[in-house]
């Protein structure tokens, strides 16, 4: 999605044309894509477990919910990202970094 969303939103925005039409659909296909692959996480997490690493791991099939959550908010945020550099706006970029070093200090 967001391959496509990148010149087609390049192209209105240099025609003087609305873009956020686009930017709303994606992020809604996105969103719906990603709750329906969360509601898996929610409901079989112990299988998930199973099928990608085995029984010895199903002590930690808890922490599928939390990862699905956190990958929801990374394809949504994906999304905004794109959106804004192809419209050429870079500010939203510098804030992500400042919050990808924020998040990492964290983790010391």
């Amino acid at each position: 999605m967001k391959f496509v969303l990148l010149p087609k939103v390049s192209e209105a925005h240099s025609k003087r044309q609305e873009a956020k039409g686009i930017l709303y659909k994606t992020l809604g296909f996105v969103a719906l894509i990603s709750i329906v692959g969360l509601a898996g996480y929610f409901l079989f997490p112990e299988f998930i477990v199973t099928i990608l690493f085995g029984k010895e791991y199903l002590a930690a099939s808890f922490l599928i919910p939390f990862f699905g959550l956190g990958m929801v908010f990374y394809a949504l945020s994906n999304v905004l990202v794109y959106y804004f550099v192809s419209i050429g706006r870079k500010l939203f970029t510098a804030i992500l970094w400042l919050f990808l070093l924020f998040e990492t200090a964290l983790f010391y």
